[in-house]
């Protein structure tokens, strides 16, 4: 099942999501995932809620101190987490910039904005950015149209569902598309930046 549109997300999420509680696995997940030991991977139920219950305790057990990850797993984490988020925020500047120059228009609204708050003189700062809603608007519908990660992850029904006048049988799986983000329902132009 894909959903695409706002409306079938609305319904989806509010009035279907423990239905549709469970993640589908692939071997390779189900081997890496300890056999759905992982909370992110476990089944809804009695054993993930204790799993969640194991992870809180665990987590914040103070006797623990420091001895939670060694310095080397803690670099690891740091540069695979700075890896992956330099892939998705390049991705978003380039296709930011691909907007503006496609729509000179904006690209000098966006730059008189700068001008006008920032000067020529220095950079932007954390504190400039309440003063350019502009920018923001361009940040919100690059991500709108060229969002960096397109599907959130899938789940699959544990039960039957009906949903929206049709019966889902058990282990169906759901795709919620980001698609919605294009939907000429909401959106007077769904596909103009």
């Amino acid at each position: 099942m894909i959903i695409l549109s706002a409306k079938a997300t609305s319904e989806f999420f509010k009035k279907h999501d423990l239905s549709f509680a469970e993640r589908n696995k692939t071997e390779t997940m189900r081997v890496h995932g300890y056999d759905q030991g992982s909370l992110a991977l476990a089944p809804y139920g009695s054993y993930w809620r204790v799993l969640r219950r194991l992870v809180m305790v665990d987590m914040l057990d103070l006797r623990k101190g420091q001895n939670f990850q060694s310095n080397n797993e803690n670099n690891g984490d740091f540069w695979e987490m700075f890896m992956a988020g330099t892939e998705t925020t390049s991705s978003t500047i380039e296709y930011a910039l691909t907007e503006l120059i496609c729509n000179p228009e904006s690209m000098t609204k966006a730059k008189a904005e700068l001008a006008s708050v920032i000067g020529a003189n220095r950079n932007v700062e954390e504190s400039d950015i309440d003063n350019l809603p502009f920018l923001q608007a361009v940040i919100k519908e690059t991500l709108r149209l060229h969002p960096p990660i397109p599907f959130l992850i899938p789940r699959r029904a544990i039960q039957d569902t009906k949903f929206m006048g049709i019966i889902f049988p058990k282990h169906t799986s759901s795709c919620e598309c980001l698609g919605y983000w294009k939907d000429p329902d909401v959106w007077d132009n769904p596909l103009t930046f």
